[in-house]
């Protein structure tokens, strides 16, 4: 057996590359082949699912050019220029794609198959299925459309005003690219938070989306038959899970000053974060470079780099001084722990300590009350 020795290491120090954001990555490639004009898409994730929705975009009759670094030019078809593919779409292992697509193949007039691997295709499609037959769309597949292969008949797709049974980003999304081919407004109730990178993105593209929190959740609201005007370029943020590990890192290595440059902190996302300010890690934001007329940077959300400094340091009787002064015993961590439990016990109900919803407050973008309180946290990202 093969052992791994850790050794403990010295203060990080330094600027920190994280790779780009997968889901944000599938959304500019469909959205910008939706699009009319050309759009170039910069950070965009060579990874394996997100080539599967290249491929399968390809496939629907789209020219994407794929360049170095992350840089694709995609030449947009409009929402009628896709075509019926000529063979089956193959999803590989990304639950993100046969989704997503699902919804833009719910808008066509013409038949298409999807399938991917086999771990795929024991992953559940009913909850997807559903809403796209409630607007119009034939969706058959196996055990009566619940798993993949999925095809899909679609055309004259008419409004909806669904309440999704569990929050999901993927399923509110298939509904709301479905939603561009369709007849009359399309309104999704989501009981939970969720991510809303679909959202965000179709608001750049001049979509109009309405975004309104309800007692039980949220409801989003958008028009059919709205067209996606593409051109210019999308940056695509560094990914948060991404950022997750340094950052953690940061915080807990005794003098460590690290920059992760171009994080996106998306609200949907920064839970982390917001749990690491509340018990006390020494942590700012700068703002990033803003690309698009909603003042939201990286498309999808504010982009920064977050600044770590400091940790706790250790001392001998076992007690520890953190960052920001604070003070508190090794072992006699109860009171830290239960502020910990009932953060936590928030976060999962939805709710923050006053009560009111706290994972739909877009417009306040809670991220944004830690920025600036470094020095130099306003230098860089630009």
């Amino acid at each position: 057996m093969q052992r791994l020795i850790i050794h403990p290491s010295g203060p990080l120090r330094g600027t920190v590359a994280v790779p780009g954001d997968k889901s944000i990555s599938h959304r500019a490639l469909l959205l910008s082949a939706l699009a009319e004009g050309d759009t170039t898409v910069h950070g965009w994730v060579d990874a394996d699912v997100c080539q599967a929705t290249l491929r399968c975009v390809r496939a629907l009759g789209v020219q994407v050019d794929q360049h170095d670094e992350g840089r694709l030019t995609v030449h947009g078809v409009g929402p009628g220029g896709l075509r019926e593919p000529a063979d089956v779409l193959d999803c590989a292992g990304s639950g993100t794609t046969i989704r997503l697509i699902a919804g833009i193949l719910a808008g066509q007039p013409f038949t298409s198959v999807l399938t991917g691997s086999e771990a795929l295709r024991r992953r559940p499609m009913g909850r997807v299925a559903e809403p796209l037959r409630l607007m119009g769309a034939t969706v058959l597949g196996r055990q009566d459309g619940k798993l993949p292969p999925l095809t899909i008949r679609g055309g004259n797709l008419h409004g909806i005003d669904y309440a999704m049974p569990v929050a999901s980003a993927q399923v509110k999304s298939a509904i709301l690219l479905a939603g561009l081919f369709a007849e009359g407004e399309i309104i999704v109730h989501e009981p939970g938070p969720a991510r809303d990178h679909t959202e965000r993105m179709l608001a750049h593209f001049e979509v109009e989306v309405k975004v309104k929190v309800e007692a039980k959740g949220t409801a989003i609201r958008l028009m059919g038959g709205q067209k996606l005007i593409g051109g210019g370029p999308l940056h695509v943020p560094a990914d948060f899970s991404s950022a997750a590990f340094p950052l953690v890192a940061g915080v807990l290595v005794p003098g460590s000053d690290l920059r992760l440059r171009g994080v996106g902190v998306n609200p949907t996302r920064t839970g982390l974060y917001d749990l690491l300010a509340e018990m006390g890690a020494a942590l700012g934001t700068d703002d990033g470079r803003r690309t698009t007329d909603d003042g939201v940077s990286s498309v999808v959300s504010r982009q920064s780099s977050v600044v770590v400094r400091g940790g706790a340091d250790r001392r001998r009787d076992g007690s520890c001084e953190r960052a920001s002064g604070r003070r508190g015993r090794r072992r006699g961590g109860r009171a830290r722990h239960r502020r910990v439990s009932d953060l936590r016990r928030r976060r999962h109900s939805g709710r923050g300590r006053d009560g009111h919803p706290r994972c739909r407050r877009i417009a306040r973008q809670r991220i944004g009350s830690h920025r600036h309180d470094l020095p130099g946290a306003a230098q860089d990202g630009r």
